[in-house]
């Protein structure tokens, strides 16, 4: 093994301890990692077709893009997992006669459907469904996904709120919050739009929002006015329709939203 490689697995092994903290030093980790990738170049078995001798020098590149997935997430920026996550997609597919199995494969697998899902690249998201195998579609976090993304499409919103409460892993969070965001807001103006006022409670009950405060600020954000425990639409040339009950305006909502994402199927 190259003296290179030595120095690139120290580094690699700081830069994973730092992920570890409850607290990690992201600049720190991150100019540990933009050396070690710099370093990546240096290696030879890099730069030529893959084969045995090689190996090392690939593991190392695959952990390094590893670490800086991880990275990008506690940074919360999916640009920068994109990236880093297109680079080592090619050490899962193209080289796995050469490399042995990673075991955070699997968790990154899963990490960017979510990431796709929360983008609404849902075109991306079955393409790269389908270059898995059937024991990666099973797993835990893949699954987590998979299932997440049938929520969306069925239109069933409440399902997936409450379903990404229960992510698998932390990574998850970031982009579990990105996607209850979205469909929150899209639940938000399906109200809007069917509702003149509605009860605090259920309003909570299909926004999936368990704390009054949380709830509060949401309205406010929002620009709903609050009245005696009660949220005040105010809508200007609309027919509304303020009787609706709590089963009927979630039976709207639902297929309102089946509607469109059934457009755009199609489209």
């Amino acid at each position: 093994m190259s003296q290179l490689v030595n120095q690139g697995k120290e580094t690699l092994a700081t830069i994973e301890k730092e992920l570890n903290r409850s607290k990690p030093d992201l600049p720190q980790a991150w100019k540990l990692l933009n050396d070690l990738k710099i370093l990546l170049t240096k290696l030879p078995g890099l730069q030529n077709k893959a084969d045995s001798s090689s190996k090392e020098e690939f593991l190392l590149a695959r952990s390094t893009f590893e670490a800086a997935c991880f990275l990008s997430i506690l940074e919360t920026d999916m640009e920068s997992f994109e990236r880093h996550f297109m680079q080592l997609k090619p050490f899962y597919l193209d080289f796995s006669n050469l490399l042995s199995p990673s075991s955070k494969e699997s968790l990154l697998v899963g990490l960017n459907l979510m990431r796709l899902l929360s983008q609404n690249r849902i075109a991306e998201f079955h393409s790269e469904l389908e270059l898995l195998q059937k024991s990666m579609k099973e797993d835990p976090y893949v699954s987590f996904a998979i299932r997440l993304e049938q929520c969306l499409t069925e239109g069933s919103y409440a399902k997936l709120l409450s379903l990404s409460k229960s992510s698998p892993n932390e990574y998850f969070h970031y982009f579990t919050q990105v996607l209850s965001n979205t469909v929150q807001s899209d639940i938000a103006d399906c109200l809007e739009t069917a509702y003149k006022y509605l009860s605090f409670e259920d309003a909570m009950e299909m926004l999936s929002i368990g704390s009054v405060d949380e709830f509060i600020k949401f309205a406010q954000d929002r620009g709903w006015s609050l009245e005696k425990q009660q949220i005040v639409f105010h809508k200007t040339g609309e027919t509304e329709n303020p009787s609706l009950n709590t089963d009927q305006i979630l039976s709207l909502i639902e297929q309102n939203i089946a509607y469109a994402k059934e457009l755009e199927r199609i489209v």
